[in-house]
């Protein structure tokens, strides 16, 4: 079964949240360079919160680096997981970061997927 999202309010508590239980993602949609090195040096989680997608969105950090247009963010991100990732699809309407830089325009978050080797092929689930 699939899972759905609900659309929260965003407000204080939703900053609380994402600063407790989804610093990567954080660190991403502001361009916080410095503390996401430091969190992806915490080999022990960086590789289970690389994938894990947040409360709000259904994204993973690599989808809010290409959503708030961060490339620097989204090459540390794909440099830490040695590549593996860039195709990473969500869980509701299997978006991947490719997706997600093409529909808000950033290009130069494209041009990193592509050399990264993202399938440019692959579809997301259909309205």
């Amino acid at each position: 079964m699939a899972r759905t999202l609900q659309a929260k309010e965003w407000n204080r508590t939703s900053e609380q949240e994402l600063n407790q239980n989804f610093p990567l993602h954080r660190a991403c949609r502001d361009g916080d360079i410095d503390a996401l090195h430091c969190l992806l040096q915490q080999k022990d989680s960086a590789a289970l919160h690389l994938s894990l997608e947040d409360t709000y969105y259904g994204w993973t950090p690599l989808h809010w680096a290409c959503y708030f247009g961060k490339p620097e963010c989204l090459q540390l991100l794909l440099k830490s997981s040695d590549g593996n990732v860039p195709d990473i699809k969500t869980s509701v309407y299997n978006q991947t970061p490719t997706h997600i830089a093409a529909f808000t325009g950033h290009s130069e978050c494209l041009q990193i997927l592509i050399e990264a080797k993202s399938d440019l092929d692959c579809q997301n689930q259909k309205l």
